[in-house]
């Protein structure tokens, strides 16, 4: 299989496995602060864990270059936060509202 091949299908697997995590939803409408809290520690545990992966592994290419990169990832958030608003408030979803959109 070639890499382009096993690339494609690795995201495939990923597509679909997001799908299939979203099918809970269709049968619950609401969830409890605690389990959101524990959803997002969960989640924000996991990114966490995936970028000192890629920094770890990045180093081992260049460590110049993965800082550089770190760096400007770091100012794309604040940047995008900047031109957003960073204000959870102004999200509108139709009938839901600030943080209830999410």
């Amino acid at each position: 299989m070639s890499d382009v091949a096993l690339v494609f299908l690795l995201a495939l697997i990923t597509a679909v496995a997001t799908g299939l995590g979203a099918i809970p939803f269709a049968f619950v409408r609401t969830l409890s602060d605690r389990a959101v809290a524990y959803s997002n520690a969960v989640a924000a545990g996991l990114m966490l864990g995936a970028g000192f992966g890629l920094v770890a592994e990045g180093t081992a290419h260049g460590r110049v270059e993965t800082l550089v990169g770190a760096l400007l990832g770091v100012v794309f958030i604040l940047a995008t936060q900047h031109y957003l608003g960073g204000s959870e408030e102004d999200v509108v979803f139709e009938a839901a509202q600030g943080a209830d959109a999410r």
